[in-house]
């Protein structure tokens, strides 16, 4: 299944989704108490992006100078502006994989994941890149300079 497709699937459940738990809670725990849950992790959320940039920005320095690349911090960095993100998003579902991007006890794993996920050609995109840059590296196509010289 391509990305795009993907991306569309989400377009169309998550907002329904999030509609769905929005009706829930409001009968769970009424409308105001759902809004300042809402606003509630907003700003949570907006703490959590704040703290939790500055260790990460520290871990990418430290990593540089110990000569380690540093992808999992990158990607570290990645989940948690996503996370982000989807924290400031108004609704319950998008809350929860925000929280699980954000948080510094399981952002490490997700990274982790990531990490395989991209570096090892687990995905179809990936492979696609490398095999064309590998036939490139096969062709039978040799470049240089010739001079003509007569007997």
């Amino acid at each position: 299944m391509r990305f795009s497709h993907i991306l569309l699937i989400l377009m169309i459940v998550v907002p329904i989704l999030e509609i769905f738990l929005f009706m829930i809670m409001g009968e769970a725990i009424g409308i105001w108490l759902t809004l300042l849950l809402i606003i509630v992790t907003a700003v949570v959320g907006s703490y959590l992006l704040r703290t939790q940039g500055t260790s990460i920005i520290y871990n990418l320095q430290t990593s540089i100078e110990q000569g380690i690349p540093p992808t999992v911090s990158l990607l570290e960095g990645v989940l948690l502006i996503f996370g982000g993100a989807l924290l400031l998003t108004p609704g319950f579902f998008t809350d929860v994989v925000g929280f699980l991007c954000a948080l510094p006890h399981s952002r490490p794993y997700l990274a982790h994941l990531l990490a395989h996920y991209v570096f090892t050609g687990q995905n179809t995109a990936f492979k696609t890149s490398q095999s064309k840059h590998a036939n490139k590296q096969h062709s039978t196509t040799i470049e240089g300079n010739y001079r003509r010289e007569d007997d």
